[in-house]
């Protein structure tokens, strides 16, 4: 499933590539997500978005009252009990790298992540037709949140301990609904509650 998000946000981010990730020189920018260590960035030879993610964890916020449910099957007479999707936040934080050797690599560096930062922004459900792989199958909305604080602490530190001078980076968060392991328990269900219940007493 985490894969069929690295597809989606690649699919989020080409949308609309002729004007956001292809500068004005007519460069396609290139899509990573390895993790942006000192190793890893000196590859990136054509300008590059690097999407890191790095934190999945449970949003509490968005968590079912009850962790199961019931599917009603009335011709056979019974329930299955199903567990409730757990709603989960995967974070990326989201990164420009420009060669050196460009012609105002910093200013160009700024201009990219803020025409990602405009896209990422329109978009705070993401479309069904972006959606790849599993994501398809979601039966909650796939929301986003941008430019809120990450949960990386200091970024100052985070890029010190990657080996790299202190950067600029925009976290980017996507709510996901993970399917839990089924439970094939099955109840049968009380078609005649009056009946039952004259049973129960006599």
């Amino acid at each position: 499933m985490l894969h069929d998000l690295d597809q989606t946000l690649d699919a989020l981010l080409r949308e609309e590539q002729t004007n956001i990730l292809i500068g004005s020189e007519g460069v396609a920018i290139d899509i990573s997500f390895d993790p942006p260590n000192s190793q890893t960035v000196t590859q990136f030879i054509s300008p590059t978005l690097n999407c890191f993610l790095y934190d999945i964890q449970e949003n509490l916020d968005r968590r079912e009252g009850t962790s199961y449910s019931y599917v009603r099957d009335r011709d056979r007479g019974v329930a299955t009990v199903q567990n409730v999707p757990l709603r989960v936040n995967c974070s990326y934080l989201l990164s420009i790298w420009i060669n050196d050797s460009a012609p105002n690599p910093g200013q160009r560096e700024h201009q990219l992540l803020g025409l990602v930062m405009q896209q990422l922004l329109y978009y705070r459900q993401l479309p069904n037709h972006i959606l790849r792989g599993q994501l398809q199958e979601q039966e909650l909305p796939v929301r986003t949140q941008v430019l809120h604080p990450s949960g990386l602490g200091s970024i100052g530190e985070f890029w010190s301990a990657m080996g790299i001078p202190l950067k600029v980076a925009l976290n980017y968060t996507v709510t996901i609904a993970v399917p839990m392991m089924p439970v094939r328990d099955t109840i049968p269900l009380v078609t005649h509650p009056l009946e039952l219940h004259l049973e129960s007493i006599s």
